[in-house]
């Protein structure tokens, strides 16, 4: 019988090998807490250099101007019905909560991976425990790949990216499971990113066309294919327009900072990065209209799976519509990890050795893809933050190198072309 208490031990001694293991061990419902420490170690970790240009930039300078400032959080809360400009208020008072004690913005961003990475590593434990054979590596890698899509280094865009995973973690076993508890949490989502609304409007209308409409599947599937075309022929602008008088008041500032104040803003680290990410987006989407034209048979048998392709295209469709909107394409990546979720239950669904070959031999067709994603994430989002001497070091000798770690370098500045 393996010791439950090996994962973290093996933190305490490396924890970037506690990751190693956590990815190995998942179907262990204790896997879950050792990935979540090393999550907060890697928050610990996370290096904001003088140079650096994204959002934990603005997380530490913020962080840092509060400690001249006497800001209560009481104030900060009653402030939404003051001023509608600050309905983001969840990152606000947790660097006000830190500000009170600490002016050392680790400590911030370690606090930032304890909120974060708990529902980061529930994500991943509640994908991982639908799979039907733990051992099968396929299932792994598709776990890692997820975990590469929404990855702990995006504490460095903490407010969008936490609610991302609030977001995650309240739906999916709703829609999955028709498991309501966890539902409240979604109101958190937009405090901590208006642009939320957006996505608790496409949770309204599921409901709606599931329990009124009774929509049908191959109708909203042409809906969501015709869809695609906002991207190319609809600009931010026209948008925006559209959609102005609809806005709740306690949203507008924000919406009409994003549809027309931001519109052009040039995109970080050139074109060249959005269009990778554009290519995945292209590639998930193109896998899904696979899934569904190839195993409708098994959509239309599995309640669970065709409710969330049900979801997965309204959430697409209201994304395309808005995509032009200046930040708004940052939501491809959750239709991406939908996408992939859908493909991992349909494969573990699967019913006999002839279906799993043919699983197996796609697989190693999406395999270059998958790896694609990783080194990706790695160079655009992860080597720029990764403290070197920190990460790889251990709880008892961390801050001999956290306060002056060597990072590898921002290749977003490097391969910024002016694509």
């Amino acid at each position: 019988m393996r010791n439950k208490f090996l994962g973290f031990y093996i933190f305490l001694i490396s924890p970037i090998l506690s990751l190693y293991y956590g990815f190995n061990d998942l179907g262990n419902k204790h896997t879950k807490n050792v990935l979540w420490l090393f999550f907060i170690y890697f928050g610990y970790c996370f290096q904001v250099k003088s140079n650096y240009v994204g959002d934990a930039r603005r997380y530490v300078q913020n962080f840092l101007d509060r400690q001249f400032l006497n800001e209560k959080t009481g104030d900060i809360i009653s402030d939404i019905y003051l001023n509608s400009y600050n309905i983001e208020i969840v990152e606000r008072i947790i660097s006000n909560v830190v500000a009170s004690f600490s002016s050392n913005y680790h400590i911030l961003l370690m606090v930032y991976a304890i909120f974060y990475g708990y529902f980061l590593s529930r994500n991943l434990y509640y994908i991982y425990s639908k799979s039907t054979n733990h051992n099968f590596y396929i299932n792994k890698w598709i776990v890692i790949t997820l975990f590469f899509l929404i990855p702990i280094w995006f504490i460095n865009g903490f407010d969008f990216y936490f609610a991302t995973q609030i977001f995650l973690y309240a739906i999916i076993p709703y829609i999955y499971e028709n498991k309501t508890r966890r539902l409240p949490l979604l109101i958190l989502a937009p405090l901590t990113h208006f642009s939320f609304f957006f996505v608790i409007g496409v949770c309204l209308i599921y409901y709606f066309s599931q329990k009124l409409l009774q929509i049908n599947l191959f109708k909203l599937f042409l809906m969501y294919l015709f869809s695609f075309a906002a991207i190319f022929l609809l600009d931010s602008i026209t948008v925006a327009s559209y959609f102005y008088n609809f806005i709740p008041d306690i949203f507008l500032y924000k919406f009409e900072l994003y549809a027309f104040e931001k519109s052009g803003e040039s995109l970080t680290g050139g074109r060249i990065f959005y269009l990778i990410e554009m290519f995945f987006y292209i590639f998930f989407n193109l896998l899904l209209i696979i899934l569904y034209l190839k195993h409708k048979s098994i959509i239309h048998l599995n309640k669970e799976i065709k409710r969330l392709i049900v979801f997965t295209f309204l959430f697409t469709i209201t994304i395309n519509l808005f995509s032009n909107i200046h930040s708004f394409d940052r939501f491809f990546v959750i239709n991406n990890w939908l996408v992939l979720f859908i493909y991992y239950l349909i494969l573990n669904s699967s019913i006999n050795n002839f279906q799993m070959k043919n699983y197996i031999k796609g697989f190693f067709y999406m395999r270059p893809i998958l790896i694609l994603i990783i080194a990706y994430q790695c160079i655009r989002t992860l080597f720029p933050v990764m403290g070197i001497g920190s990460t790889f070091s251990n709880v008892f000798i961390v801050n001999y190198f956290v306060e002056d770690d060597y990072v590898i370098g921002n290749l977003v500045e490097i391969l910024d072309l002016g694509l």
